[in-house]
C-alpha cells in the first residue's frame, strides 16, 4: 500500500486555494467581472465561439488564429454552462498548473506562493490574458511530466493556443543547435541579446502582415518598454550571468529567455508578452540562487 504524501498534498491544497482566489477575485475585490481588463472581450469569445470556429474552418492562416484555444473554450463551454463560468474554470485550470509546478518543482513554499500570487508579470498571465495562461500551463505540463516525442508535441500545441509561444520555441530550437556546436553556455546566454535584436526586427517588420488581429495598431509602438521594467530584468539577467557555471547550464532556458527579451524589446516594445510565458522558470532560478 503506497504511503500518503502528506507535502504532496499540501502543495494541491495550496495551488488549488490560490487558482479559486484567481478565478473569483471580482468577489474577493468586490467588482464586476466585466471591469477586469479584457474579461468582457473573452466573454465575447465564449458567446460567440460556434461563429468564431466557423470562421476559421476554412481559413488559410488557421494556425495564427490559436484554434486550439477556441477547442478548449468550446468544451469548457458545453460543461460550464454560462460564459462566465467558462472564463472562471480556464483561469482556475491555468493558474492551478502554474502554482502546482512552483510548489513542486520550484520548491516553493506558500508563503513565496502569496508574493508570487501578487506578481504583476504571474497575474496578468492568469487573470487577463486567458489565452496565454493557458498555453503557459500546457507548456509547463509539457515540460515537467513528459519527455522526449511526447514533450515535443505537447510544446507544439501551444503556439495553437497563444501565438507567443511560436518564439518560445523558436528559443528553445536556438538553444538545442548551440548546444549541438557544443558552445559554451556562458556564450550561449550572451548570443541571447543578439538573437533577441534579430527577432525584434523581423517581428517588427513582418507582425502587420503575420498576425494582424493580436498585433494591429501595436507594432508601430517601439521603444515603449525600455524604462524601468527593461531595467529590472536587466539586473536579473546579470544577477543570473554572474552564478556559476552549474546554475548557467540548469537555468539556461529561462536566462536566454531574459536575454532575448532584454535584446527585442528594445526593438519591438509589445515582445514583453513573450518573457510572461516564462516567468514560473524564472522564479524558479530565482529560487534556486545561492546566499
Amino acid at each position: 500500500m503506497h504511503q500518503i504524501n502528506i507535502e504532496h498534498l499540501k502543495n494541491i491544497f495550496f495551488a488549488i486555494t490560490l487558482s479559486l482566489a484567481l478565478a473569483k477575485i471580482d468577489l474577493i475585490l468586490g467588482v464586476d467581472s466585466s471591469d477586469i481588463k479584457d474579461r468582457v472581450n473573452y466573454l465575447k469569445y465564449v458567446i460567440h465561439i460556434d461563429y468564431l470556429l466557423q470562421s476559421i474552418k476554412y481559413n488559410s492562416e488557421l494556425v495564427f488564429f490559436e484554434p486550439l484555444f477556441l477547442c478548449v473554450v468550446y468544451v469548457f463551454n458545453i460543461i460550464c454552462l454560462t460564459p462566465l463560468y467558462t472564463i472562471n474554470a480556464i483561469v482556475f485550470v491555468s493558474a492551478t498548473v502554474a502554482f502546482l509546478m512552483l510548489l513542486q518543482k520550484g520548491s516553493v513554499n506558500f508563503f513565496w506562493s502569496l508574493v508570487i500570487f501578487l506578481f504583476p508579470w504571474f497575474l496578468v498571465s492568469y487573470l487577463m490574458n486567458l489565452r496565454q495562461g493557458l498555453a503557459i500551463g500546457v507548456f509547463l505540463i509539457g515540460w515537467f511530466l513528459f519527455s522526449g516525442k511526447q514533450r515535443i508535441f505537447i510544446l507544439l500545441l501551444t503556439p495553437l493556443i497563444h501565438y507567443s509561444f511560436y518564439f518560445i520555441l523558436i528559443s528553445l530550437l536556438i538553444i538545442k543547435l548551440l548546444a549541438t556546436l557544443r558552445i559554451n553556455p556562458r556564450l550561449t546566454v550572451l548570443l541571447s541579446l543578439a538573437t533577441g535584436i534579430s527577432q525584434g526586427f523581423m517581428v517588427f517588420y513582418l507582425s502587420p502582415y503575420l498576425v494582424p488581429d493580436q498585433l494591429s495598431g501595436l507594432y508601430t509602438d517601439i521603444g515603449a518598454y525600455f524604462g524601468m521594467g527593461f531595467i529590472f530584468w536587466a539586473v536579473i539577467f546579470l544577477t543570473f550571468f554572474i552564478q556559476n557555471n552549474d546554475f548557467i547550464k540548469t537555468h539556461l532556458f529561462p536566462i536566454f529567455g531574459i536575454g532575448n527579451y532584454l535584446g527585442a524589446v528594445i526593438i519591438f516594445s509589445p515582445f514583453s508578452r513573450v518573457l510572461q510565458n516564462i516567468v514560473v522558470f524564472v522564479l524558479i532560478a530565482g529560487f534556486s540562487l545561492n546566499g
